[in-house]
C-alpha cells in the first residue's frame, strides 16, 4: 500500500554542503526541521519568528543566517524567516494545490465512465427479459442511471490559500517603517549603522528600486553596509576630523603678542 504521508525532499550530498558542514548540529537539525514545518503548512519556505525562536533560539538562526555571505540558509524577512531556495527543492502550495485539482478531475472522470458502464449493463440485461417485466425492469434501470457518482477523496490538510496574504518574496518597494534589524546590529556592530541605514533608504526611494519582500531589503542593506567604507575614528565624521587638524596646527603657532612674531612681521 503507497504511504501517503507528506515528504521534505533532502538531496544525498546536503550535509555534505560548503555552507552546511561549517554549522553546528543544532543548527543542522533546525534547517531540517524548519524544512519539514514550511513543507507540512504549505508556506512555501517562510517561518513565522516566533516559530523560529521558541523552537531553536535567536543564536541558532543567527547561525543559519550568516553562514554564507550571498546565500544563507534563513534570510531574515518581516515578521520572521525565509528558507532559501525552498521551491527548487520542495513541493510549493501553487503545485500541490494544481496536483489536487488534477487528481479531483480525474476521479470525477472515472466516476462518469463506471456509471455509464453500470447503465449500459443495465439496459442489457432488460433487453434480454420477457416482456411482463420490461416495465418493470425499465424503472430499475433509470434508477440506477440516476445514481449519484462517487465522492471525491480530498486531502483535509490542504488548506485554501488567502489571496490577500503577498507572497514574502514579492518584490516591493522599501517600506516605509524599514530599519536595520537586530542581526544587522550584531553582525555589523559599526557607530554608523543608522547612518548608512538613512543613506540607503534615499538611494532607494532616488531610483525607485524594489526587492524581493523585506527579506530582500535586508539581503540589499547587509551588501550595501559590506561595501562601504568604515569611518576612521568611531563616532567621530570626516569633517570633525578635519576640522581637529586644523585646531591642532594652530596650537602650535606663537601668540601675537610673542616680540618674535613681531620681529618678523616688520
Amino acid at each position: 500500500m503507497k504511504d501517503e504521508r507528506l515528504y521534505a525532499k533532502f538531496t544525498l550530498d546536503f550535509p555534505d554542503h560548503p555552507k552546511i558542514l561549517c554549522l553546528s548540529n543544532d543548527a543542522k537539525w533546525a534547517l531540517v526541521e524548519l524544512t519539514i514545518y514550511s513543507r507540512r503548512h504549505m508556506t512555501d519556505g517562510f517561518i513565522p519568528k516566533a516559530v523560529a525562536l521558541a523552537k531553536h533560539g535567536l543564536d541558532v538562526c543567527q547561525e543559519l543566517v550568516t553562514n554564507d555571505v550571498e546565500n544563507p540558509s534563513l534570510i531574515e524577512a518581516d515578521n520572521g524567516f525565509v528558507i532559501h531556495d525552498f521551491a527548487s527543492h520542495q513541493s510549493t502550495r501553487a503545485e500541490i494545490e494544481e496536483l489536487t485539482s488534477k487528481r479531483r478531475r480525474a476521479g470525477q472522470k472515472g466516476g462518469q465512465a463506471r456509471a455509464k458502464a453500470s447503465a449500459k449493463q443495465v439496459l442489457k440485461q432488460n433487453a434480454s427479459k420477457s416482456n411482463p417485466e420490461t416495465e418493470t425492469e425499465t424503472e430499475t434501470k433509470e434508477e440506477n442511471t440516476s445514481c449519484s457518482l462517487p465522492a471525491v477523496l480530498v486531502d483535509p490538510s490542504i488548506e485554501t490559500p488567502d489571496p490577500a496574504i503577498k507572497h514574502p518574496r514579492a518584490p516591493i518597494p522599501i517600506p516605509d517603517d524599514w530599519a536595520p534589524s537586530d542581526i544587522h546590529r550584531a553582525r555589523y556592530p559599526r557607530p554608523d549603522l543608522d547612518d548608512l541605514a538613512e543613506g540607503f533608504r534615499d538611494h532607494a526611494v532616488s531610483v525607485g528600486r524594489t526587492c524581493a519582500g523585506p527579506a530582500g531589503w535586508n539581503a540589499a542593506f547587509s551588501t550595501w553596509v559590506r561595501k562601504s567604507r568604515p569611518p576612521d575614528t568611531p563616532g567621530v565624521g570626516a569633517a570633525t576630523t578635519k576640522a581637529q587638524g586644523w585646531l591642532a596646527l594652530a596650537e602650535q603657532l606663537p601668540p601675537d603678542d610673542d616680540p618674535e612674531q613681531r620681529e618678523i612681521t616688520r
